[in-house]
């Protein structure tokens, strides 16, 4: 399994981007919160497609799991999360809060699902929040690395800002997110 994390533009289906798939010479893909079209990322290759902004097309062949439609609209790290549950039982479990911080990012700490709560009552809102903009920054920066902060060296939320060993190059970063979001 590799793990292909596209370019500032977020878009699967640029040149840049399938060059960067293609490299690992996959036998399937998955592609998630990056939308859908009707084009194939890579021709011929197995493709799921996990998203819930509005399908643009599905790819011949491909398979797209889309909340889109639902009420409320579940963002795509929920979707991902409860679909390893179906699959994996509890042993993503202790996951949940790497699904929580992503719902928290795209919809916001009052979004309407247990898992959130559930996240609150066991690491603290704070936590999760702390989290959030650790990983909200990547975004953000000017030299774009989506590859820091590692979340999947977390094991919780609280271990995002006690042991992450990029902490003091996020700390301007978290400073100016927490500055914009004040204005």
């Amino acid at each position: 399994v590799a793990r292909v994390i596209p370019d500032r533009e977020r878009n699967a289906w640029t040149e840049g981007n399938r060059e960067r798939v293609r490299e690992h010479h996959p036998q399937a893909l998955f592609v998630l919160d990056l939308g859908s079209s009707g084009e194939p990322v890579i021709e011929n290759l197995p493709t799921c497609l996990i998203d819930h902004h509005r399908p643009e097309g599905v790819p011949p062949g491909a398979v797209l799991i889309s909340g889109y439609t639902w009420s409320p609209v579940p963002n795509t790290s929920l979707l991902a999360y409860e679909l390893c549950r179906e699959l994996l039982g509890d042993a993503v479990e202790q996951l949940e809060w790497i699904a929580a911080i992503g719902t928290i990012s795209d919809l916001g700490e009052r979004a309407p699902f247990d898992i959130i709560e559930r996240a609150k009552k066991r690491y603290k809102a704070k936590w999760l929040k702390e989290a959030t903009t650790l990983v909200n920054a990547a975004r953000r920066a000017s030299r774009y690395d989506p590859s820091r902060p590692r979340a999947r060296y977390w094991r919780t939320p609280i271990r995002a800002r006690s042991s992450n060993p990029h902490r003091r190059m996020w700390r301007p970063c978290v400073r100016r997110a927490k500055k914009s979001k004040r204005k």
